[in-house]
Protein backbone atom coordinates (compact mmCIF):
# COMPACT_ATOMS: atom_id res chain seq x y z
CA UNK A 1 0.00 0.00 0.00
CA UNK A 2 1.39 3.40 -0.97
CA UNK A 3 0.41 6.76 0.41
CA UNK A 4 0.32 9.69 -1.98
CA UNK A 5 0.11 13.22 -0.63
CA UNK A 6 -1.44 16.00 -2.63
CA UNK A 7 1.20 18.41 -3.87
CA UNK A 8 1.38 21.78 -2.22
CA UNK A 9 3.69 24.59 -3.21
CA UNK A 10 7.11 24.36 -1.56
CA UNK A 11 7.94 28.03 -1.86
CA UNK A 12 5.92 29.26 1.11
CA UNK A 13 7.41 31.96 3.27
CA UNK A 14 8.13 31.25 6.91
CA UNK A 15 5.12 33.17 8.18
CA UNK A 16 2.80 31.51 5.69
CA UNK A 17 4.16 28.12 6.66
CA UNK A 18 3.59 28.77 10.38
CA UNK A 19 0.13 30.12 9.72
CA UNK A 20 -0.68 27.07 7.64
CA UNK A 21 0.42 24.70 10.42
CA UNK A 22 -1.59 26.56 13.04
CA UNK A 23 -4.78 26.56 11.03
CA UNK A 24 -6.99 23.54 11.02
CA UNK A 25 -5.95 22.59 7.55
CA UNK A 26 -6.83 19.10 6.38
CA UNK A 27 -4.60 17.19 4.03
CA UNK A 28 -6.02 14.79 1.51
CA UNK A 29 -4.41 11.38 1.27
CA UNK A 30 -5.08 8.80 -1.42
CA UNK A 31 -4.42 5.11 -0.82
CA UNK A 32 -3.63 2.96 -3.81
CA UNK A 33 -4.11 -0.77 -3.47
CA UNK A 34 -1.22 -2.87 -4.67
CA UNK A 35 -1.48 -6.55 -5.47
CA UNK A 36 -0.26 -8.74 -2.62
CA UNK A 37 2.09 -11.65 -3.15
CA UNK A 38 -0.06 -14.74 -2.81
CA UNK A 39 2.35 -17.42 -4.00
CA UNK A 40 5.62 -17.69 -2.06
CA UNK A 41 7.02 -20.62 -4.09
CA UNK A 42 8.84 -18.33 -6.48
CA UNK A 43 10.73 -16.71 -3.60
CA UNK A 44 12.70 -19.90 -2.91
CA UNK A 45 12.78 -22.11 0.14
CA UNK A 46 11.76 -20.55 3.40
CA UNK A 47 14.58 -19.71 5.78
CA UNK A 48 14.51 -19.82 9.53
CA UNK A 49 14.36 -16.56 11.39
CA UNK A 50 17.28 -15.27 13.37
CA UNK A 51 15.59 -15.91 16.68
CA UNK A 52 15.08 -19.61 15.88
CA UNK A 53 18.68 -19.94 14.76
CA UNK A 54 19.93 -18.40 17.96
CA UNK A 55 17.68 -20.63 20.06
CA UNK A 56 18.93 -23.64 18.11
CA UNK A 57 22.53 -22.54 18.57
CA UNK A 58 22.02 -22.05 22.31
CA UNK A 59 20.56 -25.54 22.58
CA UNK A 60 23.47 -27.00 20.59
CA UNK A 61 26.03 -25.25 22.79
CA UNK A 62 24.32 -26.52 25.91
CA UNK A 63 24.21 -30.12 24.67
CA UNK A 64 27.80 -29.97 23.39
CA UNK A 65 29.03 -28.78 26.80
CA UNK A 66 27.19 -31.66 28.46
CA UNK A 67 28.68 -34.23 26.06
CA UNK A 68 32.16 -32.73 26.46
CA UNK A 69 31.84 -32.94 30.24
CA UNK A 70 30.75 -36.58 29.99
CA UNK A 71 33.78 -37.43 27.85
CA UNK A 72 36.10 -36.42 30.67
CA UNK A 73 34.04 -37.42 33.69
CA UNK A 74 36.59 -40.14 34.42
CA UNK A 75 40.05 -39.20 33.23
CA UNK A 76 43.70 -40.03 33.51
CA UNK A 77 46.26 -37.26 33.08
CA UNK A 78 49.85 -37.95 32.02
CA UNK A 79 52.83 -35.82 31.05
CA UNK A 80 54.07 -36.71 27.55
CA UNK A 81 57.47 -36.27 25.91
CA UNK A 82 57.37 -33.49 23.29
CA UNK A 83 57.96 -35.72 20.23
CA UNK A 84 54.93 -37.93 20.83
CA UNK A 85 51.99 -36.94 18.68
CA UNK A 86 48.34 -38.06 18.57
CA UNK A 87 48.88 -40.82 16.05
CA UNK A 88 51.75 -42.36 18.01
CA UNK A 89 49.88 -42.16 21.31
CA UNK A 90 46.76 -43.74 19.82
CA UNK A 91 48.84 -46.60 18.38
CA UNK A 92 50.43 -47.25 21.77
CA UNK A 93 47.07 -47.21 23.56
CA UNK A 94 45.56 -49.53 20.94
CA UNK A 95 48.49 -51.95 21.23
CA UNK A 96 47.87 -52.08 24.99
CA UNK A 97 44.15 -52.88 24.37
CA UNK A 98 43.19 -49.71 26.18
CA UNK A 99 39.73 -48.39 25.35
CA UNK A 100 39.09 -44.70 25.85
CA UNK A 101 36.19 -42.35 25.20
CA UNK A 102 38.33 -39.44 24.11
CA UNK A 103 41.91 -38.26 24.25
CA UNK A 104 43.20 -34.73 24.13
CA UNK A 105 46.66 -33.18 24.30
CA UNK A 106 47.28 -29.73 25.68
CA UNK A 107 50.94 -28.87 25.11
CA UNK A 108 52.72 -31.84 26.73
CA UNK A 109 49.85 -33.07 28.89
CA UNK A 110 47.71 -36.00 27.78
CA UNK A 111 44.08 -36.23 28.95
CA UNK A 112 42.47 -39.65 28.50
CA UNK A 113 38.69 -39.72 29.01
CA UNK A 114 37.28 -43.07 30.18
CA UNK A 115 33.81 -44.54 30.72
CA UNK A 116 33.91 -45.49 34.40
CA UNK A 117 36.04 -45.61 37.53
CA UNK A 118 36.90 -49.28 37.02
CA UNK A 119 38.60 -48.43 33.72
CA UNK A 120 40.41 -45.53 35.38
CA UNK A 121 41.92 -47.92 37.93
CA UNK A 122 42.98 -50.36 35.19
CA UNK A 123 44.53 -47.62 33.06
CA UNK A 124 46.39 -46.19 36.05
CA UNK A 125 48.00 -49.62 36.53
CA UNK A 126 48.85 -49.99 32.82
CA UNK A 127 50.23 -46.49 32.30
CA UNK A 128 53.28 -46.50 34.53
CA UNK A 129 55.67 -43.58 34.93
CA UNK A 130 58.09 -44.88 32.28
CA UNK A 131 55.48 -44.59 29.52
CA UNK A 132 55.49 -41.59 27.15
CA UNK A 133 58.92 -40.43 28.35
CA UNK A 134 61.96 -39.50 26.30
CA UNK A 135 63.51 -42.89 27.00
CA UNK A 136 60.32 -44.65 25.87
CA UNK A 137 60.28 -42.57 22.67
CA UNK A 138 63.89 -43.45 21.89
CA UNK A 139 63.19 -47.16 22.44
CA UNK A 140 60.28 -47.10 20.01
CA UNK A 141 61.40 -44.75 17.25
CA UNK A 142 65.22 -44.75 17.13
Amino acid sequence: MKLHYSHEPDHLSMTQHQAQQLSSHTMTVRVLDEPQVSNFNHLGPTTETTSTLTLKQIRNHKINRRHRANRYRYEVIRHVYKHFNFRKIKRILKSMDMYYVNINMVRHTLFIGLKNQKLVDEVEKLLHDRLFTERHYNQLYQ
